[in-house]
Protein backbone atom coordinates (compact mmCIF):
# COMPACT_ATOMS: atom_id res chain seq x y z
CA UNK A 1 0.00 0.00 0.00
CA UNK A 2 2.64 2.32 1.06
CA UNK A 3 4.68 1.81 -2.09
CA UNK A 4 1.50 2.63 -4.32
CA UNK A 5 1.32 6.33 -2.88
CA UNK A 6 4.63 6.84 -3.34
CA UNK A 7 4.45 5.42 -7.13
CA UNK A 8 1.36 7.88 -7.70
CA UNK A 9 2.64 10.77 -5.75
CA UNK A 10 5.84 10.49 -7.68
CA UNK A 11 3.85 10.35 -10.94
CA UNK A 12 1.80 13.26 -10.17
CA UNK A 13 5.09 15.49 -8.71
CA UNK A 14 6.78 14.65 -12.58
CA UNK A 15 3.49 15.58 -14.29
CA UNK A 16 2.98 18.86 -12.58
CA UNK A 17 6.72 19.49 -13.29
CA UNK A 18 6.38 18.68 -16.54
CA UNK A 19 3.51 20.72 -17.52
CA UNK A 20 5.41 23.34 -15.36
CA UNK A 21 8.07 23.26 -17.70
CA UNK A 22 6.20 23.38 -20.74
CA UNK A 23 4.18 26.36 -19.89
CA UNK A 24 6.95 28.52 -18.98
CA UNK A 25 8.50 27.64 -22.49
CA UNK A 26 5.17 28.66 -24.14
CA UNK A 27 5.33 32.08 -21.80
CA UNK A 28 8.78 32.48 -23.16
CA UNK A 29 7.88 32.24 -26.42
CA UNK A 30 4.87 34.25 -25.76
CA UNK A 31 7.11 37.15 -24.95
CA UNK A 32 9.70 36.88 -27.36
CA UNK A 33 6.69 37.75 -29.82
CA UNK A 34 4.73 40.14 -28.28
CA UNK A 35 7.83 41.99 -26.92
CA UNK A 36 9.26 42.20 -30.74
CA UNK A 37 10.76 45.92 -30.96
CA UNK A 38 8.42 48.61 -32.40
CA UNK A 39 11.71 49.71 -34.32
CA UNK A 40 11.43 46.67 -36.47
CA UNK A 41 8.58 47.55 -38.22
CA UNK A 42 9.38 51.21 -37.70
CA UNK A 43 12.54 50.75 -39.56
CA UNK A 44 10.32 48.90 -42.31
CA UNK A 45 8.20 52.21 -43.52
CA UNK A 46 8.89 53.37 -46.90
CA UNK A 47 8.31 57.00 -47.63
CA UNK A 48 7.56 57.89 -51.18
CA UNK A 49 5.71 61.26 -52.79
CA UNK A 50 3.12 61.09 -55.03
CA UNK A 51 1.30 63.86 -56.32
CA UNK A 52 3.10 66.17 -54.19
CA UNK A 53 1.83 64.23 -51.11
CA UNK A 54 3.96 62.25 -48.84
CA UNK A 55 2.83 59.10 -48.16
CA UNK A 56 3.62 56.34 -45.83
CA UNK A 57 3.62 52.18 -46.49
CA UNK A 58 5.45 49.30 -45.87
CA UNK A 59 8.38 48.18 -47.35
CA UNK A 60 7.13 44.08 -47.45
CA UNK A 61 10.82 43.10 -48.14
CA UNK A 62 11.82 44.59 -45.45
CA UNK A 63 8.80 43.76 -42.61
CA UNK A 64 9.62 40.22 -43.78
CA UNK A 65 13.43 40.04 -44.06
CA UNK A 66 13.58 42.36 -40.65
CA UNK A 67 11.00 39.94 -38.63
CA UNK A 68 12.37 36.73 -39.44
CA UNK A 69 16.29 37.86 -38.31
CA UNK A 70 14.63 38.64 -34.77
CA UNK A 71 12.75 35.73 -34.35
CA UNK A 72 15.39 33.37 -35.64
CA UNK A 73 18.01 34.86 -33.05
CA UNK A 74 15.19 34.98 -30.57
CA UNK A 75 13.45 31.25 -30.95
CA UNK A 76 16.93 29.76 -30.88
CA UNK A 77 16.56 26.54 -28.66
CA UNK A 78 13.25 27.30 -27.78
CA UNK A 79 11.66 25.92 -31.34
CA UNK A 80 13.29 23.85 -34.26
CA UNK A 81 10.88 25.27 -36.53
CA UNK A 82 8.47 28.00 -36.63
CA UNK A 83 6.20 28.99 -39.56
CA UNK A 84 5.14 33.48 -40.64
CA UNK A 85 2.98 34.69 -42.50
CA UNK A 86 2.33 38.41 -43.55
CA UNK A 87 -0.58 39.61 -44.40
CA UNK A 88 -1.32 43.38 -45.75
CA UNK A 89 -4.19 45.65 -46.05
CA UNK A 90 -5.13 48.90 -46.85
CA UNK A 91 -8.07 50.75 -45.89
CA UNK A 92 -10.73 51.76 -48.15
CA UNK A 93 -13.84 53.61 -47.70
CA UNK A 94 -13.26 53.31 -43.88
CA UNK A 95 -13.02 49.29 -44.32
CA UNK A 96 -10.05 47.01 -44.40
CA UNK A 97 -8.83 45.10 -47.78
CA UNK A 98 -6.23 42.96 -48.85
CA UNK A 99 -3.86 44.44 -49.98
CA UNK A 100 -1.85 42.88 -53.29
CA UNK A 101 -0.09 46.15 -53.83
CA UNK A 102 3.19 47.57 -52.31
CA UNK A 103 1.34 50.29 -50.83
CA UNK A 104 -0.13 48.51 -47.99
CA UNK A 105 -0.63 50.54 -44.63
CA UNK A 106 -1.73 47.63 -42.54
CA UNK A 107 0.08 44.79 -41.82
CA UNK A 108 -0.49 41.39 -39.94
CA UNK A 109 1.87 39.23 -38.91
CA UNK A 110 1.20 35.10 -37.11
CA UNK A 111 3.54 32.79 -35.55
CA UNK A 112 2.95 29.49 -35.36
CA UNK A 113 5.24 27.10 -33.52
CA UNK A 114 5.36 23.81 -31.89
CA UNK A 115 7.44 23.62 -28.78
CA UNK A 116 6.50 20.20 -27.44
CA UNK A 117 4.51 17.45 -29.01
CA UNK A 118 1.17 18.79 -27.81
CA UNK A 119 1.99 22.48 -27.27
CA UNK A 120 1.19 25.18 -30.14
CA UNK A 121 1.50 28.33 -30.06
CA UNK A 122 -0.38 30.69 -32.54
CA UNK A 123 0.61 34.36 -32.05
CA UNK A 124 -1.00 37.63 -34.52
CA UNK A 125 0.63 40.99 -34.26
CA UNK A 126 -0.95 43.86 -36.17
CA UNK A 127 0.49 47.44 -37.58
CA UNK A 128 -0.96 50.26 -39.28
CA UNK A 129 0.23 53.51 -40.32
CA UNK A 130 -1.84 56.40 -39.26
CA UNK A 131 -2.36 59.73 -41.06
CA UNK A 132 -1.49 62.31 -38.77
Amino acid sequence: MSSAIIFFSFMLMSSLTTIFGMSIQGMNINRVFNNMPLALIEDSVFIMDTKGEIEFTFDRDAVKSKVKNYLSKSLEGMVDKYEISFNYYKEVDGNLVIDGSIYATHVDIHLRCEYATFFTFNGYRSYHLERI
